[in-house]
């Protein structure tokens, strides 16, 4: 089966824009990439798809795509380093990675490198369009924020067009799609508790599941990259059994 480098599917529109999502399937199963593929241009989006890493890459580097449908098992690298790699160089399109790997620590390994869902095979294909219409739903919100302006970190910069932190000398601040999102998701909820659950439906979305671990090893790793323990106007407070609130000196 040939790759699919031209988009072919149908002329529905979504709902705020006048084209439909264009999304990348990523799966070396030459089935199961052409019936991904078709369910989804059934379902109006503009698809493209290959069965290796590098031809993805290619892909992202050259068209800006919605969503991409990665599988971890790839004949070329592993889809965990893909990802991480993506959201690292700022790639912005929500990741839902299908996969045969259904243990736990998998799951948490691909939210940790920048996933925005995560479904076993075989799925149901109802589950399957339901999971990338609320991603795509999701990647609308984001692209479509009319804030322009967002309060700064004390200590750092946050350039929301580009998706980048840097702190006062300058250099950057090396986070995870995840990490980036939940700092943005903070800082627009300052001095105000937010549950785990609060977090979870506004930086993870409603239909991940993730466990109150995955959670709290992002906050943790946010904490240590943004260096928190040497800034005395801001803080990340953990609520024991409630979850955290970000606390900034006014």
């Amino acid at each position: 089966m040939s790759e699919n480098p031209n988009a072919h599917g149908s002329n529905t529109m979504t709902k705020t824009e006048n084209k439909p999502a264009k999304v990348l399937v990523v799966e070396d199963d030459d089935n199961l990439r052409l019936a991904v593929s078709d369910n989804l241009e059934d379902e109006g989006y503009d698809v493209m798809s290959t069965r290796t890493a590098a031809k993805a890459d290619d892909y992202v580097n050259r068209y800006p795509f919605d969503l991409i449908v990665l599988d971890i098992m790839l004949p070329d690298s592993d889809g965990f380093i893909l990802c991480k790699q993506w959201r690292e160089r700022g790639v912005h399109a929500m990741i839902l990675m299908l996969t045969a790997r259904d243990q736990e620590e998998d799951m948490v390994k691909g939210f940790s490198a920048g996933a925005d869902d995560y479904i076993v095979k075989p799925y149901q294909l109802r589950v399957f369009l339901s999971r990338v219409a609320a991603l795509l739903r999701r990647f609308d919100r984001k692209t479509h924020q009319t804030e322009d302006r967002l309060d700064e970190l004390p200590g750092f910069q946050i350039n929301k067009v580009a998706r980048t932190v840097t702190n006062a000398e300058g250099a950057p601040v090396d986070l995870t799609k995840i990490e980036y999102d939940l700092l943005l998701y903070m800082l627009q909820n300052k001095n105000c508790a937010l549950t785990y659950d609060d977090i979870l439906e506004s930086v993870w979305g409603e239909s991940v599941v993730v466990v109150q671990g995955a959670i709290r090893n992002t906050v943790s790793s946010l904490r240590k990259k943004l260096d928190a323990a040497k800034q005395n106007n801001w803080r990340i407070v953990t609520l024991r059994g409630i979850g955290y609130r970000f606390e900034l000196d006014e």
